[in-house]
């Protein structure tokens, strides 16, 4: 019997088989975005408005802030649990929370 998917498209469905990727757009909640980007340049300790204190070209932030994948970004932990066959097959630690954890190139 096919599975009936709810979130995912049948587009979602072929891209994902061609690719291994979904885009989802605006995913993450804008709270989300707005909080967690407000004190970025304070967080990195560079100027926004000053480029030769931009000491790297590639910046991995630490992780922290963490959030529920279901409450961070619903439409896309929809998919994703569609994806994987069921949200109880998402390991509880390592794929469910999403963190302040921004990787940045300059």
């Amino acid at each position: 019997m096919p599975r009936k998917y709810t979130h995912l498209t049948p587009s979602d469905i072929s891209h994902f088989l061609e690719h291994g990727w979904l885009h989802v757009p605006s995913a993450i909640k804008p709270q989300y975005v707005s909080s967690w980007m407000s004190d970025f340049w304070v967080r990195i300790g560079w100027d926004p408005e000053d480029a030769s204190t931009w000491t790297e070209s590639y910046l991995k932030m630490p992780r922290h802030r963490e959030v529920r994948c279901e409450e961070f970004c619903p439409e896309a932990w929809a998919k994703m649990c569609e994806i994987v066959g069921g949200e109880e097959l998402v390991d509880e630690v390592r794929e469910r929370w999403y963190g302040k954890q921004i990787i940045c190139l300059f």
